[in-house]
């Protein structure tokens, strides 16, 4: 227990002010309940500090009980920062670049809205951007913030990028001018995905040309056991069967999956192609990215599956017109190398023969002539 600084009487759970103690009664008498907590702003504290101390003098508090409580208050206020924007102290302060922003001016600009947003592409940066900056202004913030705003928005701005996409399955799509960033996380079902995926491929495919598993199953049961029994082999079992179906009419696909991120380089894979979801809750769509030079592995491709077909054609013409520009950019550089080298071929020939005319004219002698041709070659 202890012993109460304003009437002397021993508390078992004292209100403590610094060294001083104020037993629950006293506390009461001084209105405790209401200004005993943490301040956010400056002038609240000061508010209920003259508060506070009006009503202690009222009860004839010790002095060094209204130091103490004098001085609770002072902590406070003198922990306090000034907001850049309001110019006000406050006790928490919000971080945007260098400047410091109290909650309620950070409140006026609506940060909840768009700080730490993932922007699809950079119009939706430069859109939240205007849109911010105007609020900004019409509150009177001063430059310092506005400049730290539009530094904000600066950092978020991505070179090349275009258009981001979501499969709402686990899987981000971020397309720039020279390549994709393909992102899947640990919530994309490859179980899933893949039946999903030998599904849409099944679509994407001439009707002429498509076949039901069981049809698949029906020729395979029928060769296995009609041909190939009828030669002498017996393979007509039920694995050899799913086999040959599967290779007629996959119920799953399979493709190349990379947990985390994983860059599409534009001139490493040659191709792409698209495929709408369709209307069913399980369909899914896909833009998938193949490579020549693997032959046409299907374990080779890159596969972005979606179920939302919002902007996705789209994006799949974008990223088209980006490949054909990476082509023919790659082109014109082959083609100005190879100008480059037949001209340096050229220049070189002329050099030998201005030296083969010296050698003929007995200006310079055969080992000089060699040495120089030597050099130049």
């Amino acid at each position: 227990m202890a012993k109460c600084d304003v009437c002397g009487k021993n508390s078992l759970l004292p209100e403590k002010f610094g060294a001083v103690n104020v037993c629950k009664v006293c506390f009461m008498k001084a209105n405790g309940l209401l200004w005993k907590h943490q301040y956010e702003r400056y002038e609240e504290a000061e508010k209920q500090r003259c508060n506070a101390l009006e009503t202690v003098h009222k009860h004839n508090f010790p002095q060094p009980v209204i130091a103490a409580i004098n001085e609770f208050f002072t902590n406070q206020m003198n922990g306090m920062l000034r907001c850049d924007c309001c110019g006000q102290p406050v006790q928490h302060l919000q971080k945007l670049g260098n400047v410091n922003i109290c909650k309620q001016c950070f409140g006026k600009i609506n940060t909840s809205a768009w700080k730490e947003t993932e922007y699809e592409d950079n119009n939706g940066v430069e859109k939240n951007r205007e849109k911010i900056l105007k609020i900004a202004i019409k509150n009177g913030f001063p430059p310092i913030v506005v400049e730290a705003i539009n530094g904000y928005f600066d950092s978020k701005l991505e070179k090349g990028l275009i258009r981001m996409l979501d499969s709402h399955r686990g899987q981000k799509l971020k397309i720039y001018e020279t390549y994709c960033v393909l992102t899947t996380t640990d919530n994309f079902d490859i179980e899933e995905s893949s039946k999903g995926y030998g599904k849409a491929l099944k679509k994407s495919q001439p009707k002429e040309s498509l076949i039901s598993n069981s049809t698949a199953k029906s020729l395979a049961r029928s060769v296995l056991t009609g041909g190939i029994v009828k030669a002498g082999i017996n393979l007509a079992t039920s694995a050899a069967i799913n086999v040959a179906a599967d290779a007629i009419a996959p119920e799953k696909a399979i493709f190349k999956v990379v947990k985390g991120k994983y860059k599409i380089d534009y001139q490493e894979y040659d191709s792409v192609d698209y495929q709408k979801a369709g209307d069913g809750e399980n369909d899914v769509g896909y833009i998938r990215f193949r490579n020549s030079n693997f032959g046409g592995n299907p374990a080779e491709d890159i596969v972005f599956i979606f179920e939302n077909n919002t902007d996705k054609q789209k994006a799949f013409s974008e990223i088209q017109q980006c490949m054909n520009a990476v082509k023919e950019n790659k082109k014109e550089i082959s083609k100005r190398s190879q100008i480059t080298a037949q001209s340096s071929s050229t220049s070189v020939a002329d050099e030998i023969l201005k030296f083969k005319n010296l050698l003929d004219m007995g200006a310079i002698t055969q080992e000089e002539f060699d040495a120089k041709k030597k050099e130049l070659l």
